[in-house]
């Protein structure tokens, strides 16, 4: 206003209203201040109360975050807006309903400082008018009407002010209570870690079932005479049963490690329960609410008594109830910061808890595809196997040469030989299995219909 105020207030007629060009501007000023509109918001942290004030088109999210973020040096990142429910504020939300809200916005800050009682309540600062200051130096100086009213007047907002800070700083605790409590309440009736646990874990069964019923046929197979080994390939499959088993074990102990933490930050939020905010805001009502009536009667009738028949003309009693609204103050300052402190450490420990979560469920999802890789890796190499074995033909019944009278036996008809199976080459392998097998398959189709001509 004080741009507008000088320019309609200017002394000179000639440049009264308008601006260095001369073009009349007050009317655009004041149509530019009409249109402006302002949201209330407190800071919870400082406990200071302040107004986002823009335009129409430009109240938004994203300008307010921005606006916070410079004027209450609180990045975007780390701020946590919440209604006076409990609700917290998200862009999808219009921040025109809160223009003429009966409650601010209160904001919060969630970046991991180690905050202590003694930081929290360095952050507060006290604001006391100067006329005030005055009296509370000396409370029997004596003062003429107009100076004893004036002082009076700051005395009583100074209280009133303090008061309804206090009473804002009670609400910020009770909406911060209840968001904790409700996202609690969601984390721990949220199945997804458990069932992402067990499905993964009946899959790693069923994947170590059918490796052992491999292993077993493997075996069976490779007692035999005719046999088909590969060394380099059992390791394999149970080097990866091994691995994975370790990834599942290690999923394991940090979803106990989990649910423990949920366990503990379960009975950290039955401590901080709206009980202590509901002592705290009846003692609010009794103390401090008090002493505001009371500095309104001390000014009504200071108002209302005659300066020449007043007897006492110092400040003194404005002064006394001053004193003990600061003392009423400084308690319950102690106590509400105390909880913000405990109810911000719950809040870090909630979204340690949900970054834990959602990091097992990655680790499942990862192990869950590790399984399925397995597996298919198995399914190609037993295919070779396969494949392979279809080729080898054994070769028992060798003719006898006459020459030497002995009986010559094939490499592969020894104990002592094993056919070492190269598995680099398997897609090549598994597509002429695929091939052999269509072969086979028209053979028979041509069989069946040869058969079926002759009857």
């Amino acid at each position: 206003l004080e741009s507008w105020l000088r320019h309609l207030l200017e002394w000179n007629p000639v440049t009264r209203g308008k601006d260095d060009k001369g073009q009349i501007v007050v009317f655009s000023q004041l149509d530019s201040i009409l249109r402006l509109r302002s949201v209330k918001v407190m800071n919870m942290r400082s406990r200071a109360i302040s107004h986002f004030t823009q335009e129409t088109s430009k109240l938004d999210h994203h300008n307010f975050t921005q606006w916070i973020s410079s004027d209450l040096g609180i990045p975007e990142g780390d701020q946590l807006l919440l209604t006076s429910h409990g609700y917290r504020i998200s862009a999808e939300d219009q921040l025109q309903q809160f223009v003429h809200a009966e409650h601010p916005i209160f904001v919060y800050d969630l970046r991991r400082l180690q905050l202590t009682l003694n930081d929290q309540l360095k952050q507060i600062q006290l604001n006391i008018p100067q006329l005030v200051q005055y009296f509370l130096r000396d409370a029997r100086m004596k003062l003429v009407d107009y100076h004893h009213k004036l002082m009076y007047i700051h005395g009583f907002h100074f209280i009133s002010e303090e008061y309804e800070k206090h009473r804002l700083f009670t609400m910020g605790l009770g909406a911060l209570n209840s968001y904790v409590k409700n996202e609690a309440a969601k984390l721990s009736s949220s199945p997804v870690l458990s069932s992402h646990f067990i499905a993964v874990k009946a899959k790693l069964d069923f994947h170590n079932l059918s490796l052992d019923q491999d292993l077993k046929r493997y075996e069976e197979q490779s007692s035999g005479k005719d046999r088909i080994t590969s060394n380099k390939m059992i390791h394999n499959w149970k080097q990866s049963k091994s691995q994975l088993v370790k990834a599942l074990d290690s999923i394991h102990a940090r979803v106990s490690i989990l649910e423990e933490s949920s366990r503990t930050f379960s009975g950290a939020i039955k401590i901080v329960n709206e009980e202590s905010l509901q002592q705290q805001q009846q003692q609010l009502d009794r103390s401090l609410q008090e002493c505001e009536t009371r500095a309104l009667q001390l000014y009504d009738s200071l108002r209302r008594e005659r300066a020449a028949v007043r007897v006492d003309n110092t400040p003194r009693a404005m002064a006394q109830l001053t004193v003990r609204m600061l003392k009423f103050r400084d308690e319950l300052l102690n106590s509400s910061c105390a909880q913000l402190v405990n109810m911000r450490q719950l809040l870090l420990d909630l979204q340690d808890l949900r970054a834990g979560e959602l990091a097992v469920v990655k680790a499942c999802e990862k192990l869950e595809a590790s399984i399925l890789r397995s597996q298919n890796r198995r399914q190609s190499e037993i295919w070779t196997l396969v494949s392979v074995a279809i080729k080898y033909i054994p070769q028992n019944s060798q003719k006898e040469e006459t020459s030497s009278g002995n009986r010559e036996v094939n490499d592969l008809d020894k104990e002592s030989v094993e056919i070492n199976l190269d598995t680099t080459q398997q897609q090549a392998l598994i597509q002429e299995n695929l091939d052999l097998r269509h072969g086979l398959d028209e053979k028979l189709k041509s069989l069946e219909t040869a058969i079926t001509n002759q009857l």
